[in-house]
C-alpha cells in the first residue's frame, strides 16, 4: 500500500456525562518518506487562546489534508467517527466517508483486553518517544498511525 493514502486522526476530547468536548485534533500523515503533521488547539471552555481556533474552522482545515486519504482510527465507543461524522454533516454539509481502520474495533476482534494507546504500542512494538515535544494529540496520532500500520499491515515496519 502507498503510505502516502493514509493519515492517522487523534481527536483529543473532556467527555463529562452526555457533555463532549473537543481540546485538541492532530492528524499524521507521511509525504516525501516522512512524517508531516497538523495539529490545532480547540477553542472551548477549557482553552480560549489565541492559539485556540473554533472547531468549525479546524473541520474545514482537517478535511482539506485528509479528504483523499484512509484513515486510521482509535475510534472506541464509535465516538471519534460520529464526531468526525456529525462535524462533516453540520459544518461541510456532507458526511465523513473516508474509509477508516479502526484499530480499536481490531483489538477487540483479536481478544486483546485493552484498547489503550500504550498496550497496543507493546503488543506491535512501536517505540516512539516524544522527545520533539509534540503536541499530545500529534504525538497520540503518531503512535496510533505506526500501531494500525503494522495491525492491517499496510507498510510502515520498524519504527
Amino acid at each position: 500500500m502507498n503510505m502516502n493514502n493514509l493519515a492517522s486522526v487523534f481527536i483529543e476530547k473532556s467527555i463529562l456525562g452526555t457533555s463532549v468536548q473537543i481540546l485538541q485534533i492532530g492528524v499524521v500523515f507521511i509525504k516525501d518518506n516522512k512524517f508531516k503533521y497538523f495539529y490545532k488547539y480547540i477553542k472551548n471552555d477549557i482553552k480560549n487562546s489565541n492559539s485556540a481556533i473554533d472547531w468549525q474552522d479546524a473541520v474545514k482545515l482537517l478535511d482539506k489534508i485528509i479528504s483523499d486519504k484512509k484513515i486510521i482510527l482509535k475510534n472506541d465507543d464509535n465516538n471519534d467517527f460520529k464526531i468526525l461524522n456529525n462535524s462533516y454533516k453540520k459544518f461541510l454539509n456532507k458526511d465523513f466517508n473516508n474509509f477508516f481502520y479502526d484499530i480499536a474495533k481490531n483489538s477487540e476482534y483479536l481478544g486483546y483486553k485493552k484498547f489503550n494507546i500504550d498496550y497496543l504500542s507493546s503488543v506491535y512494538d512501536v517505540k516512539f518517544k516524544n522527545t520533539k515535544g509534540l503536541p499530545t494529540s500529534v504525538f497520540k496520532a503518531q503512535k496510533i498511525f505506526a500501531i494500525g500500520s503494522k495491525m492491517f499491515k499496510l507498510g510502515l515496519k520498524n519504527v
